[in-house]
């Protein structure tokens, strides 16, 4: 069995996008969140300036590294080029380490989702709750 990581990189916030500049990213209180979160940004930042790439690629090989299948939308060819190098991409221990701490908020998801999620998110929520909860976390 294999976890599909269901818009792994939320609209573009774990790629650096902050602005909500189009409908999909204004009405995503993920989008909101994840992308104002500056503790994972700067990591995900920092992490990728030390290995070279960008933060898409990172937080793809991040997602890889646990063992997850990223579904990647590509309109660009760059995307496409970002996903395969995330692919060939062996994250080093350290920079998973950092990822997990600066994520850590995330995996207490289940308790917040019915409250803070709209509903339009929240089967993907509980989805993404018992995926942080029960794989991610290593049980």
């Amino acid at each position: 069995m294999a976890l599909q990581a269901w818009s792994p990189l939320d609209k573009g916030a774990l790629a650096g996008r902050t602005r909500a500049d189009n409908p999909a990213r204004r009405m995503d209180p993920v989008f909101k969140t994840v992308a104002g979160d500056r503790v994972l940004q700067e990591t995900l930042a920092r992490v990728a300036e030390r290995l070279g790439t960008s933060r898409a690629v990172v937080a793809l090989a991040w997602l890889v590294a646990k063992g997850a299948f990223p579904l990647v939308g590509a309109r660009r060819r760059s995307h496409a080029e970002s996903a395969a190098e995330a692919a060939r991409l062996d994250l080093p221990g350290w920079a998973v380490g950092e990822l997990d701490r600066a994520s850590g908020r995330y995996r207490s998801l289940w308790g917040r989702c019915c409250s803070e999620l709209s509903w339009s998110r929240v089967l993907p929520g509980l989805l993404q709750a018992l995926v942080f909860k029960y794989i991610l976390r290593g049980i």
